[in-house]
């Protein structure tokens, strides 16, 4: 009796460090690998949407001073890829976060003086502080588009150098206490087809905790919002991406368990 209470302690223990290191695993792939991330961004046009919305943004903006059409002179696609990549490798590289707003402000400028050029006139002491006013409006706008909060900005910054620092670390304790209990069960069980039946379902429950999840729980992440409609759609993305992984990989785990309790019954079978 006492040794099928540790042989189901020592299980339960398995499976909550099977499911955690997996998870950790995933995380460390995905939301933690700036590759993955930049990959994301390129598959799911993250930077073409983000280019759009401006140039719509940007276009209520020129509207007001006969601009209409020019909103591509004004901001370039190139611009906000290179302006998000930055963005990208200040958070996971630590950089110096640099959006190039000037250069915006110079080409409203430029495009208002030829207009005016084209009428013959130059600004009157009221249209040069409404041009001033236009250009900190439209570089603010497009700075807010592509930081969306330098204060959230910030802390994901920082909490992913946090967590960076010590990802090494947590994965080997993580990986020494599964093969730990995996040492345990084996020492308990002191049966080796009941080694691998207990093994094989403890893989099996990992499987159907993360199908569990997929089920109840992904679904109502579906409407997640974060500032804009394009940042929401790209964390759900990435939400969907994770939940596939650990989908994918628990069903092999679930697969390989399955086939240690055939294998732990044949065995019994054969004695028999």
């Amino acid at each position: 009796m006492t040794r099928k209470i540790l042989i189901r302690s020592n299980q339960f223990l398995l499976i909550l460090s099977t499911t955690i290191l997996l998870l950790a695993i995933i995380i460390s792939i995905t939301i933690l690998n700036k590759k993955y991330i930049l990959s994301i961004l390129e598959r799911n046009d993250y930077y073409n949407e983000v280019y759009y919305d401006s140039l719509s943004t940007i276009e209520g903006y020129t509207i007001q001073v006969g601009l209409t059409g020019e909103e591509e002179k004004i901001l370039t696609k190139e611009k906000v890829t290179n302006d998000i990549k930055n963005l990208i490798n200040y958070i996971y590289d630590n950089q110096e976060l640099k959006i190039d707003t000037k250069s915006l402000s110079n080409n409203i400028e430029e495009l208002i003086q030829n207009k005016l050029r084209e009428n013959n006139r130059s600004a009157t002491q009221e249209e040069l502080i409404g041009i001033t006013n236009l250009k900190k409006q439209i570089t603010d706008s497009y700075e807010d588009k592509i930081l969306y909060s330098k204060k959230y900005i910030l802390k994901i910054r920082d909490t992913y150098h946090k967590l960076s620092k010590y990802q090494k670390k947590v994965l080997f304790l993580l990986s020494c206490i599964e093969f730990f209990f995996i040492a345990s069960l084996q020492l308990v069980s002191k049966s080796f087809k009941v080694f691998l039946k207990t093994l094989g379902s403890t893989l099996l429950s990992t499987f159907f905790i993360t199908l569990s999840t997929k089920i109840f729980i992904q679904p109502k992440l579906q409407h997640i919002v974060i500032f804009s409609s394009i940042l929401s759609k790209l964390a759900i993305t990435i939400t969907n991406a994770i939940f596939k992984i650990l989908f994918v990989t628990s069903s092999i785990l679930g697969i390989f368990g399955l086939l240690l309790i055939i294998i732990g019954v044949a065995k019994i079978n054969k004695k028999v």
